[in-house]
């Protein structure tokens, strides 16, 4: 994440920041490797998959690879934060046997809650 950081405040754009296995110092992961599981994160696994895989459980490499996925996914900061804010609340919904919400984000639908507004 300190990497990515690093390169967003660098002025590097969306895209290469999401890129596969973004170096903010080329070599880098040759000389300090990353872990297999935040290789798979690092290589994409942000890209590909959806909620409710992607959650953000409290485990560090969850919450990363949720925040990637909700910048990914988003055209816009506020939407991003929604997107991130939004997958919490489906984790504690789907603990709590909740199947539907008093919404009109279509997040939730797609999420596969039943929207009451």
């Amino acid at each position: 994440m300190a990497g990515l950081l690093v390169g967003a405040l660098g002025g590097e754009s969306k895209e290469r920041l999401l890129g596969e296995m973004y170096e903010p110092i080329a070599g880098i992961w040759s000389e300090h490797p990353l872990s297999a599981r935040i290789a798979e994160v690092a290589c994409g696994s942000f890209r590909v998959k959806q909620p409710p895989v992607i959650k953000g459980s409290g485990y560090v490499v969850h919450s990363l690879e949720a925040a990637l996925w909700a910048f990914y996914h988003a055209d816009n900061f506020e939407e991003a934060i929604l997107r991130a804010v939004n997958l919490d609340s489906f984790l504690v919904m789907r603990r709590l046997g909740i199947t539907e919400a008093f919404t009109n984000d279509k997040h939730f639908r797609a999420a596969g809650f039943t929207v009451l507004f």
